[in-house]
């Protein structure tokens, strides 16, 4: 066999594939214009497989459940600026979700008791219905003495500043006290020294249990003097209000 013409029959081959190749292209170019695109399947992030109903990606939060309402949805309750007084003084507002006044204190107070309050000295106290309250004038009003309020004869509360008396001058009871026993208490958190004594009357007439609290509040001592049968009972409902 002549060597040379296997030769021939091998580079022939390769014009022809050559050929076969240029020609293919061709067609395909002449076919689409040059334009030559490929369609691949779309590639989709995780989030894209996510339903309305599931929560935030990596979450086990579930979706909204047949008539549920979303918190989303859910918007704060803003109700109107009223106030209401209560028996005992104090002020309730309005408060959702129906913006209905709140509920005021509670209060277990004997039947026909009274309730007294002073916005501006700042204390609260509870009586019994039969006493009647009386503001007497202040002699001394220009030593400190800023308030003398009376609950019938046997009971009274009277407010000093300490610009010239002391509050250990202040908190004394009367030089006529006999049998007197102190005690250091706190009211409403507050310092405080109770004196139990009793009064003798004019000419030996009879004598009068007296419980007397002096309460230190900065500046000022809150006195309360007590003669009734109820002393204690008042004098436990006695709180500042500011």
């Amino acid at each position: 066999m002549n060597p040379n013409k296997g030769a021939i029959n091998l580079i022939i081959g390769i014009i022809v594939a050559i050929a076969l190749a240029l020609g293919g292209g061709y067609y395909v170019y002449q076919k689409t214009g040059g334009d030559v695109s490929f369609d691949l399947p779309p590639i989709l992030s995780p989030e894209a497989d996510k339903t309305p109903e599931d929560g935030p990606l990596g979450s086990d939060s579930q979706g909204p459940s047949s008539g549920g309402t979303q918190n989303q949805d859910q918007q704060p309750v803003v109700c109107t600026v009223e106030a209401k007084i209560c028996p005992d003084g104090s002020a309730v507002g309005r408060v959702g979700p129906n913006c209905e006044f709140a509920a005021c204190p509670a209060t277990d107070l004997p039947t026909g008791w009274q309730i007294y309050t002073n916005n501006q000295l700042g204390f609260q106290i509870s009586y019994p219905g039969n006493l009647v309250k009386t503001d007497f004038e202040l002699f001394m009003a220009n030593l400190g003495h800023l308030a003398n309020i009376n609950f019938g004869p046997n009971l009274s509360i009277n407010v000093w500043d300490t610009s010239t008396y002391t509050y250990s001058q202040l908190q004394q009871p009367s030089p006529a006290a006999n049998q007197v026993v102190q005690k250091d208490i706190t009211v409403d958190g507050h310092q405080a020294v109770e004196f139990k004594y009793v009064n003798i009357g004019d000419n030996m007439s009879g004598t009068t249990a007296v419980t007397r609290i002096s309460i230190r509040k900065d500046n000022l001592v809150y006195i309360l003097e007590c003669s009734v049968l109820e002393c204690d009972s008042i004098l436990s409902t006695f709180k500042f209000t500011n």
